[in-house]
């Protein structure tokens, strides 16, 4: 059970991450705003380290 409830939470924490991704690239390309390229690259951090723990 604990360990079905860790890979859930893993599945969201990675969903939820690339989700960010998609919509801060999405979001860098409608309006050209290169400043908040942090964001995406915060939210590729975290995937990888979701991904790397799972």
């Amino acid at each position: 059970m604990k360990k079905l409830a860790a890979f859930l939470f893993k599945a969201t924490a990675m969903y939820i991450s690339m989700l960010l991704l998609f919509i801060s690239f999405a979001l860098m390309v409608v309006w050209d705003r290169f400043d908040t390229f942090y964001v995406p690259v915060l939210s590729l951090i975290v995937f990888i380290v979701a991904f790397l723990k799972l």
